[in-house]
């Protein structure tokens, strides 16, 4: 179990940094399109601080282009705390937002929502 949390978290940190190199060179770039790409976010027992996230992430003007003809997904990685039923809250609030449990984490690879 502790070899797993290693591993994904070793696998979240390149996912950042990455994530950081990518914004920085957009930026670079007066205009920015991805015709089609859908944005992930792990989050695990983060009941204090979910809603400022996603509010921050949904007036962001990259999260908007980026995920123009896709979706901000947040998966929510098994929390103690009521942070799932937050990001639930926010999902009908948000039409980017999506919402995932850990036990439903495979719709970041494989669309089962209908439109």
């Amino acid at each position: 179990m502790g070899i797993d949390y290693a591993i994904l978290s070793l696998l979240a940190i390149f996912g950042l940094i990455s994530l950081f190199l990518d914004i920085f060179k957009l930026m670079g770039r007066k205009k920015y399109f991805v015709e089609k790409a859908n944005l992930v976010l792990l989050v695990n027992d983060q009941e204090q601080h979910i809603e400022r996230m996603v509010r921050d992430a949904m007036e962001s003007k990259f999260v908007r282009n980026i995920a123009i003809n896709g979706n901000f997904i947040v998966v929510d990685m098994n929390s103690k705390d009521e942070t799932l039923k937050l990001l639930r809250k926010l999902e009908n609030q948000f039409p980017l937002l999506e919402v995932c449990s850990f036990e439903d984490r495979d719709c970041i690879f494989y669309k089962n929502k209908t439109s």
